[in-house]
């Protein structure tokens, strides 16, 4: 996902509970309040409804312009 996908933290499908739950440690101490914030702020401003819908009719009008070429 645009703007946060950096802040994912990714589990294969086959991963066993102890490596799970190892993850889950290794989370919670690097947890950064900051960080999250700065992406919390990201998203908002991305995926906030009138950012999405600027960008749909954007690209839209650029489909549309493009048909007569």
């Amino acid at each position: 996902m645009p703007e946060i996908d950096e802040n994912f933290v990714r589990i294969p499908n086959d991963i066993i509970p102890r490596q799970l739950a190892d993850v889950f440690h290794r989370m919670i101490e690097g947890y950064d309040p900051e960080r999250q914030r700065h992406f919390a702020q990201r998203a908002l401003q991305y995926y906030d409804y009138r950012a999405v819908g600027a960008r749909l009719a954007d690209n839209i009008e650029a489909l549309r312009l493009g048909y007569n070429k």
